[in-house]
C-alpha cells in the first residue's frame, strides 16, 4: 500500500470553535508536577505537521477505559490551534509546549518532565490507533509494580502481524532484541522498544536520565540507548501485541525534513541517523549496556542498515559511497561522545514554554465511554 495514500485516506476533520475551557498560559512552568499513578501521559514530539498530528490526537480522543492527558512538544512555530480545538470539543486534557531546538529526544524529555501520570507513553505524530483500548492495553501490564515499561506492537499501513516463528537469535539474552520484530503476535519480555509506541514508568525513566539529547534531531537508536539503560537497571520491558498501533511513516515533514542527503536520493539515511547509530554503539560500550562480545551482532545490524540499504544501491559504487557516508557518521559520533550526555536533568525551563493548555470539565467514566464510541 502506498504509505502516502494510506495516510490521506484515513480521515478528514472539521474545524471547531474555541471554548472557554482553553487556558492560555504564560506563567512559569511547573517543576513539581504531581505524579498520578492511575492514568497515562501521552507524549508526542512534532515538527511542522499540524494536519498529521491532528489525526493522531483525533484517535486519542476516542480512547476509552483510562484517564489520560496529551502532551505535545512542537519544534516549529505552528501553534496547533486545530489540535487545541479538537481537545476542547472532546473534553480531553491536553497541553502544547514549544521548544526552539529541533530535537526529538529533547522533546521527549520535556514531555517526561511535565507528565502528570507515572505511566508515560511516547508515540510519534503520525500514528493510527484503531483500537479504542490502546491506552488501556499499555496501562494494564503496569499492575505488576516492578515493571519498567511496555513496548507496543508496531505495524506499517497494510502490514499483517508476524505469525511465523521468530529468528533463532531472538531468544539471546543481550542481543536478541536486534532480531525481535515489533510486529510479533505474542506477549514477551524484551530489552528494547520503539519510541513511536513505548510506555515507561516515569520515576524509573527519570532515575536513568531519560533520553540523551546528544542524539540530535531525530537521530537513529536514541530510544535503544534509553531502553538499554532502563532495562539493565530496572528489568525488561513487556512486549504487548494488544497495544498495537500503525506507524504511517508520512513521507514529508517531521524528522524526514532533516534528511540532508542529495536530492536525487531522498530516501538514503541522513547524516544524523548514521551518526546516531555509531554514537549508540560507542556510548553503549562506555556504559556497559553493550559488551564487546556483543559487537558482531551490532556490527552486522549496522552494516546491514548502512551499507546494504536499498537506496544506496548494491553495486560497488553505491556500496562504496554508503561506506564513506557511514564513516562520516562515525566521525560525527566521536565528536558527540566528547560532550557530556544531555539527559533529562539538564533540561531547564528556559528551553521550552507552554503554548496552550486545555483543562477538561469533570466527566464520568460512562460519559467518556459514550463519547469515545461517537
Amino acid at each position: 500500500m502506498n504509505q502516502h495514500l494510506a495516510y490521506l485516506t484515513l480521515r478528514s476533520h472539521s474545524l471547531f470553535h474555541r471554548s472557554s475551557t482553553v487556558q492560555i498560559k504564560s506563567k512559569q512552568l511547573r517543576s513539581d508536577t504531581r505524579i498520578d499513578a492511575n492514568g497515562v501521559s501521552v507524549v508526542i514530539p512534532t515538527i511542522g505537521r499540524e494536519a498529521v498530528v491532528l489525526d493522531t490526537v483525533s484517535d486519542l480522543t476516542r480512547q476509552a477505559g483510562v484517564d489520560f492527558e496529551i502532551i505535545i512538544v512542537t519544534q516549529s512555530t505552528q501553534t496547533l490551534d486545530e489540535v487545541q480545538s479538537l481537545a476542547v470539543r472532546h473534553n480531553v486534557a491536553a497541553r502544547c509546549y514549544y521548544q526552539s531546538e529541533p530535537n526529538a529526544s529533547l522533546a521527549r524529555n520535556v514531555g517526561l518532565r511535565e507528565a502528570k501520570f507515572n505511566v508515560v507513553l511516547f508515540i510519534d505524530d503520525d500514528m493510527h490507533l484503531p483500537n479504542i483500548r490502546f491506552l488501556e492495553s499499555h496501562l494494564a501490564p503496569f499492575e505488576e509494580p516492578s515493571l519498567a515499561g511496555v513496548a507496543g506492537q508496531v505495524l506499517l499501513p497494510g502490514q499483517e502481524p508476524r505469525t511465523r516463528a521468530l529468528h533463532y537469535f531472538a531468544s539471546r539474552k543481550r542481543v536478541g532484541w536486534l532480531y525481535f520484530p515489533p510486529t510479533w503476535t505474542k506477549p514477551d519480555s524484551v530489552r528494547n522498544g520503539i519510541s513511536c509506541n513505548l510506555s515507561v514508568r516515569k520515576d524509573l525513566a527519570l532515575d536513568v536520565g531519560g533520553m540523551d539529547a546528544n542524539f540530535v534531531k531525530g537521530a537513529h537508536r536514541e530510544e535503544s540507548d534509553f531502553c538499554l539503560r532502563l532495562t539493565d537497571k530496572h528489568g525488561l520491558l513487556a512486549f504487548s501485541p494488544a497495544a498495537s498501533a500503525v506507524h504511517l511513516h508520512v513521507p514529508s515533514g517531521g524528522c524526514r525534513s532533516w534528511n540532508d542527503r542529495k536530492i536525487e536520493k531522498p530516501n538514503s539515511h541522513a547524516n544524523h541517523h548514521l551518526a546516531g547509530e555509531w554514537y549508540f554503539l560507542l556510548r553503549g560500550l562506555q556504559l556497559g549496556t553493550i559488551g564487546y562480545l556483543d559487537l558482531p551482532d551490532y556490527f552486522f545490524a549496522l552494516a546491514k542498515r548502512h551499507l546494504w540499504y536499498r537506496p544506496n544501491g548494491k553495486r560497488f559504487q553505491g556500496g562504496f559511497k554508503a561506506l564513506l557516508n557511514s564513516l562520516e557518521g562515525l566521525l560525527e559520533a566521536r565528536r558527540w561522545l566528547k560532550s557530556k550526555p544531555r539527559l533529562v536533568d539538564s533540561v531547564s525551563n528556559s528551553e521550552y514554554k507552554l503554548v496552550w493548555e486545555v483543562t477538561p470539565k469533570d466527566q464520568t467514566e460512562f460519559e467518556r465511554g459514550q463519547q469515545a464510541r461517537h
